[in-house]
């Protein structure tokens, strides 16, 4: 865990997330425009626009991050986690919603977005998916200690916030905001849209994500004018060569 006094302040933090969302906004309207094309002697070439961009239902994206096959935190079905390298600290951020769902909305969790569906020129389907949630659980644990014990997630302490069975039993629910960004492929357009899991994690071959972004900010108890805050930072393409950074700092109270 690493905890800093004052490392970062709550405004830069919106200012971050705000500057994200515009990011978003810009990478969807490209992926409208066409795909990048390969750079050549004369530059860039021009690119070819998608044969047909749609809007599908957020609906779509959500009801598949309930399908994937294991569960690490029963009985709530399994969400992509977050690691920094080197890897010291493990963060889940309820980004679509699931722990909310266990909980019968207790923790007022809202998710919205888009999900954008662009057909290529080459048979290829690209889907482009921005959540935007808030009052998402947060929680965090040691790398050190699920490796201690073997992995057992559900059994390992926490080292910021509480997990979704320790809330549901009367533990204190961390929130905070997350923005998730990612474009992936699937094999035609009228095809499901997968569990993140699978395009992240179990499948990547077959989903090939192209790129990335999730920040989050959960902030925990105010104690003596300070609190502990998650942070979660991940950007760049999937299996490295991007920003990883998953800390707990120390933050004055807002």
């Amino acid at each position: 865990m690493k905890v800093e006094n004052g490392g970062k302040s709550m405004k830069t933090t919106i200012l971050r997330k705000s500057a994200l969302v515009v990011l978003a906004l810009l990478v969807f309207l490209f992926t409208i425009l066409g795909e990048a094309a390969p750079m050549g002697e004369a530059g860039p070439q021009v690119a070819t626009p998608p044969l047909k961009v749609t809007m599908r239902p957020l609906s779509d994206f959500l009801d598949a991050q309930r399908t994937a096959s294991h569960k690490f935190f029963p009985p709530v079905t399994d969400y992509v986690g977050w690691v920094d390298n080197p890897a010291t600290t493990f963060a889940l951020v309820d980004y679509a919603g699931l722990v909310n769902d266990y909980s019968g909305g207790k923790l007022g969790t809202q998710v919205n977005g888009s999900v954008i569906q662009s057909e290529l020129a080459d048979g290829s389907t690209q889907i482009a998916v921005a959540l935007f949630t808030t009052h998402a659980l947060g929680f965090a644990q040691s790398v050190a200690d699920l490796i201690s014990n073997k992995l057992k997630f559900n059994k390992t302490p926490t080292i910021f916030g509480n997990k979704a069975k320790d809330v549901a039993s009367g533990a204190e629910a961390a929130v905070g905001q997350s923005i998730f960004w990612i474009t992936f492929s699937i094999p035609r357009p009228e095809a499901p849209l997968p569990d993140l899991v699978d395009v992240l994690v179990n499948k990547p071959d077959e989903f090939a994500p192209i790129n990335l972004s999730f920040t989050a900010t959960i902030p925990g108890k105010c104690e003596r004018g300070t609190r502990a805050v998650l942070h979660v930072d991940q950007a760049g393409p999937p299996g490295g060569g991007g920003t990883e950074i998953v800390e707990v700092v120390s933050e004055p109270c807002t």
